[in-house]
């Protein structure tokens, strides 16, 4: 999942059935993983969250700063225990 918030208020996040990126991994302790995602600077609304997927023509964003973060789901690789799902730090961006 990723989102976008302002001021600490969600403006957009993913929503509906879609392709899930799947990688597998096997990092050592001090290795690391960099996932890029992009988002839609767009607003949705209770309607929206409560759909099964965003409504035509969602309203853009005002030009301003934002936030941005992620949230991804790690699997044990045994098919059977439940995603740990780990979220990123908040990354501020601006749009113009």
């Amino acid at each position: 999942m990723r989102v976008v918030q302002q001021e600490g208020v969600t403006l957009w996040n993913t929503n509906g059935p879609g392709i899930q990126p799947v990688a597998e991994l096997d990092l050592d302790p001090v290795e690391s993983f960099e996932y890029v995602a992009g988002f839609l600077p767009v607003v949705c609304d209770d309607e929206n969250e409560l759909s099964e997927s965003f409504r035509g023509a969602l309203p853009t964003v005002s030009a301003g700063d934002f936030e941005g973060s992620a949230v991804l789901g790690f699997h044990a690789g045994d098919g059977l225990s439940p995603p740990v799902l780990v979220m990123s730090e908040r990354e501020p961006i601006t749009l113009d």
